[in-house]
């Protein structure tokens, strides 16, 4: 009973470890895993990405080429970044993603991520 009532009193006099997150923004890291960036004027039309998405959140296009990517339903893996052979898929530093509706969790016909 004593330790538990010392460590209660130790935490009392201890700074938070926690941040004021919308207030205070994160540090984020070079190899952080954010939303996906498409780069058009490198894709070779292979459609190695859709092929390798474990859960089909990658989706390629001939015509018009372009990659899409659904939020709402990517694990943030990167088997399509790391796959691409000519690197026309990389990660962003965006990680507020959220939204009320899944049709704003799709990449823009520009390949950057949505803005929420």
């Amino acid at each position: 009973m004593f330790p538990l009532i010392l460590k209660g009193l130790r935490t009392l006099f201890t700074r938070p470890v926690t941040v004021r997150y919308p207030y205070v923004k994160p540090d984020i890291k070079p190899e952080f895993k954010g939303a996906h960036i498409y780069h058009k004027d490198r894709c070779i039309s292979c459609g190695l990405c859709e092929k390798v998405c474990p859960v089909g959140a990658c989706r390629f296009t001939k015509r018009p080429k372009r990659v899409t990517i659904d939020f709402s339903l990517c694990i943030f893996c990167g088997e399509c970044v790391e796959n691409c052979p000519k690197g026309a898929l990389e990660f962003s530093n965006q990680f507020e993603l959220a939204s009320s509706s899944k049709k704003e969790l799709r990449t823009t016909r520009k390949g950057r991520p949505p803005k929420l």
